[in-house]
């Protein structure tokens, strides 16, 4: 009933019985795992990595299945149709199912070495004889094609007949992109693989997977391998052009785009497929790891400011733009390209925070006013513009040129409120410029309502007779 490796032992019975049971518990786990799924008659792969350390694996279309249930370590041999051993209380459980038709087999590791075979038709124990052994040596490197069980063994080998191009033959044979980064990996792993191999890998990933997850985990992974040559960097992008998901694409992006010897026609197709993003927030969070690497060269700088400017959400447009100013020796011509960006937000909140976080700079280098002038400007909302036009008089040392510019953007607000606010909020520095002095009167003059110029005045009289009465002390 049984075939071995090693002469039948004379406890077969008991181990046949311990068999029974354990294909008695498989068949109630696949039939739980089959319910949970919620489709017993599913087409596809179910994989399962269960806590205890046992595997499970079905493969089901139409009237077909395969059934793998595994625990412990299981070698196979180098052809990847046989096993060569099981550790010690593991086992290796293979049905298939065609129709009415049932037939497996339970491998478990023999109590004296070897290995035993307990084969099965339908519920009757079988002979494990050539018939049986034959059809198990046909479907043990389908199984394994679709498991990934086995692959550092079959990858081995296959490396040793026939070099990465053999590894690279046979992952174009497996279905699962899953499986498909396991034979990667372990061909990396085990290849020494030189330039012209990697960029096969590459291209392949690109145009066989159709995972995104998978084939992104393996650009990740192998990304370091861009250092090579720019014809790598090359195969490299030509894979990642092939993602859908831009979640996946910002995160292979982030892992070569950060790279500091990248070649600047890379750093350009990194930058080019940013454009190609549809997602605000990922494009955003890209551009974000990459501006301290594009703000200080020159060549990616502009196809970088035109990656900003095609994000359409103004909370991530601003974010990015924020990050940019970081350094506080900014080049002011690049500050000028960034406030010509502060324009096409159309939400007043944004720009105006964006204008208040660049004050420093307009206040350091009256080189930038007129661009900052023009940015807030366009501001509809009187209320952001008073909040603009209040940072920029509140710092320290500010030049009479640019209080002037101030006071004139405070004349175009609508709102007399708004005004009289400004202008009895920085009345004190007012009063310390003959020719500023002149601008608030002509701001308070624009002042339609009388209870609002009256406030106005009665704080510009306050402070000039504190500033008499100060002069008397003197």
């Amino acid at each position: 009933m049984i075939w071995a490796q090693s002469d039948p032992l004379p406890d077969t019975e008991e181990r046949m019985r311990e068999a029974e049971e354990r294909l008695r518990e498989s068949e109630k786990r696949l039939q739980k795992d089959l319910e949970d799924l919620g489709d017993i008659d599913f087409d596809g792969t179910l994989s399962i990595n269960r806590d205890d350390g046992e595997f499970t694996w079905i493969w089901n279309k139409g009237r077909h299945r395969v059934h793998i249930e595994a625990e412990g370590t299981i070698a196979f041999n180098a052809a990847g149709d046989g096993l060569e051993s099981i550790s010690d209380a593991g086992f290796f459980l293979i049905e298939e199912r065609e129709g009415r038709d049932l037939r497996g087999v339970e491998i478990m590791p023999g109590r004296e070495g070897g290995i035993e075979y307990y084969y099965f038709e339908g519920r009757d124990w079988k002979e494990f004889d050539a018939s049986a052994q034959r059809w198990l040596k046909e479907l043990l490197p389908d199984i394994m094609r679709r498991t990934g069980l086995g692959a550092d063994t079959r990858v081995k080998a296959i490396l040793a007949e026939s070099g990465p191009d053999g590894v690279l033959r046979e992952v174009s044979r497996i279905e699962s992109d899953y499986v498909k980064r396991i034979y990667f990996e372990e061909l990396v792993k085990q290849g020494d693989l030189d330039a012209d191999h990697v960029r096969k890998m590459f291209r392949q990933v690109g145009r066989e997977m159709d995972s995104d997850y998978e084939k992104a985990e393996l650009l990740i992974k192998y990304a370091r391998y861009t250092d090579q040559d720019a014809a790598t960097q090359d195969a490299f992008i030509e894979a990642v052009g092939s993602l859908d998901s831009d979640y996946e694409i910002r995160r292979v992006l982030s892992a070569m785009g950060t790279k500091d010897d990248l070649e600047e026609g890379h750093a350009e197709a990194v930058l080019k497929l940013a454009m190609m993003m549809d997602s605000d927030y990922e494009k955003a969070e890209l551009l974000l790891e990459l501006a301290d690497h594009s703000r200080d060269r020159e060549v990616t700088r502009d196809l970088y400011m035109q990656a900003v400017a095609m994000i359409d959400s103004d909370y991530e447009k601003r974010r990015v733009l924020e990050a940019l100013l970081m350094p506080r020796d900014a080049d002011p011509q690049f500050v000028a390209q960034v406030l010509d960006l502060a324009t096409t937000l159309d939400s007043d909140w944004e720009r105006a925070e964006l204008l208040i976080r660049m004050s420093d700079y307009v206040v350091e280098n009256n080189e930038l006013l007129a661009a900052y002038v023009a940015a807030a400007e366009q501001l509809d909302s009187d209320y952001e513009k008073r909040r603009v036009i209040s940072e920029v008089a509140l710092h320290d040392g500010v030049s009479e040129e640019v209080l002037l510019a101030m006071l004139a953007i405070c004349e175009d607000i609508d709102s007399d409120y708004e005004k009289a606010e400004f202008l009895i909020e920085h009345g004190e520095f007012f009063m310390r410029d003959d020719a500023v002095q002149d601008q608030v009167e002509r701001v308070v003059d624009s002042i339609d309502s009388d209870y609002e110029r009256d406030r106005v005045y009665a704080e510009l009289y306050r402070l000039e007779r504190r500033g008499e009465r100060s002069a008397e002390t003197y």
